[in-house]
């Protein structure tokens, strides 16, 4: 009779390691997302905002296929540190990742850089130039005036 509490002790020991693998199992399951409900989309957009907290970026971005229209909106990156070579007007390359409970951006690659602002308009210079604080014409000015009155229409008025 020795063998065969062995064999049940062993058997015993079995199912209660697996019980509590299985277990631990599915609570560590439960406590992250799971990777099967991860749904990722590329997308592509022009940055219009970087926000303060270094997480958050603003972007018009194109419409997502089987997933939602154009639009602009904010999303936060996975890894703050792929914002920081970003400009607002930059074009810009990423992937939404999205479970039931929360969504972020990674794998960011910019496109296209901002177009640098354009130039201050030079001022066409006027008829005056100045010179230590002095005003003069730059070239000489004709002025010419015709006043015809006669006294027939000041007395008629």
């Amino acid at each position: 009779m020795l063998p065969h509490r062995m064999i049940i002790s062993a058997v015993l020991f079995g199912w209660l390691i697996s019980t509590y693998v299985n277990s631990a199992a599915e609570s560590l399951a439960s406590s992250r997302p799971d990777e099967a409900s991860v749904r990722s989309f590329a997308a592509r957009g022009v940055v219009k905002e970087l926000k303060g907290d270094g997480r958050t970026v603003v972007v018009s971005h194109e419409a997502i296929t089987n997933y939602m229209d154009a639009m602009t909106m904010p999303f936060k990156a996975k890894e703050p540190q792929e914002l920081m070579a970003l400009r607002p007007g930059d074009q810009v390359m990423f992937r939404l990742s999205v479970t039931d409970t929360e969504s972020w951006i990674d794998e960011i690659s910019k496109i296209a850089a901002a177009a640098p602002p354009s130039p201050m308009p030079v001022p066409r210079k006027s008829g005056l130039e100045e010179r230590a604080g002095e005003r003069r014409p730059s070239k000489p000015t004709t002025i010419r005036c015709s006043i015809t009155s006669s006294l027939t229409n000041w007395a008629s008025g």
